[in-house]
């Protein structure tokens, strides 16, 4: 009870106080998974309904900035909650931002699932702008302990670090960072581990509308246990692109990554992956609509069942802003995979075709009335009928706005 009065706290001091925004309501979610065992259809569902609270406060003090903000569950099973606070501080071409993020869930009783955590994460950037050159330093420090400790539960601290260097480069921005992150895990020295990133990245923006973002970076990520499992070396590749031809937004989407792992077992095995998604989108007033073809594809050793594959696909996308009144953003991914070199008994792992789709909907009823409506679907039909699985989420929530 007192760490749910903690959370309540600043509830009453934005309601009390001079609060710029609060929303209260409730809602509800519920998840589900349909999937076949001894040949019986099994189905799961949870659900759990509850009230809702959030919102925030800021101020300026010359060269200060102050902000703050919460959100809160209280549901029929558990309580959640999150505080985020923040300070900037600027003067000349120097800058610091300082943050802390506490979140916590709590369930009434010990005997249902719902597993109660409290954690926390305290952030500190300084950066200083040289002419158009920019230099930051990052560092985060983030501790997580859970009610009860179980094979998926377990404590930790983790400590995060990242220099930043920002340059002019062909008319944009070339950004280089280093970053270095350790976690400790009391109960399990072999859950801790030390990773190291190396980044460069461009991204610019022509006046036409078009923009490009690029990355490639190198990552290594070292678990200190006997035999070393788990820790990897990889190189990856990003590349997002939007040109403008004739009102019609040609977007070219890759994502590439090669993996290599100290040792190789059923769980960590070496492998490269590729997704390409050439979308085509046009806007239509407010709205904005979008189709293109996705394939991906990873490559692992043989002997690894079912981690090789070719995936080829069609992506439909479907936005609409207008604040205040409606908001839509719709996905719909469907196609078919293709297993490579798996053996007819090998369960789940038969070619089957997929369907995703995922929204969210906003809808203001009034002013300050609005309902926001989120939903995912992934059904798989395999070859063999047995495989087939189909998970669901579906989350509703209203809220009142007060003030404005």
């Amino acid at each position: 009870m007192r760490k749910i009065f903690l959370f309540l706290l600043p509830i009453f001091a934005v309601i009390y106080g001079d609060s710029s925004d609060l929303r209260v309501g409730f809602g509800g979610s519920m998840v589900g998974q349909k999937y076949s065992i001894l040949e019986q259809d099994t189905i799961s569902i949870t659900t759990e309904p509850k009230i809702l609270a959030d919102g925030s406060y800021s101020f300026d003090l010359k060269s200060h900035k102050f902000s703050s903000e919460f959100s809160s569950d209280i549901g029929g099973e558990s309580f959640w909650g999150n505080i985020r606070l923040k300070w900037k501080y600027k003067i000349g071409e120097f800058r610091t931002e300082m943050s802390e993020i506490i979140e916590g869930r709590a369930p009434y009783s010990k005997d249902n699932d719902i597993v109660g955590y409290f954690k926390h994460r305290f952030s500190l950037e300084l950066g200083q702008k040289i002419d158009l050159k920019k230099l930051s330093a990052r560092v985060w420090v983030e501790g997580k302990n859970y009610s009860q400790i179980g094979e998926f539960y377990y404590d930790y601290d983790l400590l995060r670090s990242r220099l930043s260097y920002e340059f002019p480069l062909l008319e944009g921005d070339g950004n280089i960072s280093w970053n270095y992150s350790f976690r400790s895990v009391p109960d399990s020295a072999d859950a801790n581990y030390d990773r190291r990133q190396l980044e460069l990245s461009y991204a610019k923006l022509w006046k036409a509308g078009h923009f490009s973002d690029l990355l490639i970076g190198y990552d290594r990520k070292h678990f200190p246990s006997e035999d070393e499992s788990g820790s990897y070396s990889s190189l990856y590749f990003w590349s997002n692109q939007s040109i403008l031809l004739g009102g019609i937004f040609i977007e070219p989407k890759i994502d590439f990554e090669k993996r290599v792992y100290d040792t190789e077992d059923d769980i960590f095995f070496d492998y490269t992956y590729l997704e390409l998604e050439p979308m085509v989108q046009r806007d239509f007033d407010s709205w904005r609509l979008g189709v293109g073809p996705i394939y991906s594809s990873q490559w692992a050793k043989s002997q690894y069942a079912g981690e090789s594959f070719n995936e080829f696909g069609i992506g439909i996308s479907a936005n609409h802003l207008n604040y205040g009144v409606f908001w839509l953003f719709a996905d719909i991914d469907f196609g078919k995979r293709f297993f490579s070199d798996v053996a007819d008994t090998e369960e789940f792992l038969s070619d089957y075709v997929f369907v995703d789709v995922s929204g969210m909907v906003s809808v203001w009823f009034a002013k300050k009335i609005r309902a926001d409506l989120s939903v995912s679907y992934s059904p798989e039909w395999h070859a063999r009928k047995g495989d087939n699985i189909q998970t669901s989420y579906i989350s509703l929530e209203v809220r009142y706005e007060f003030g404005k």
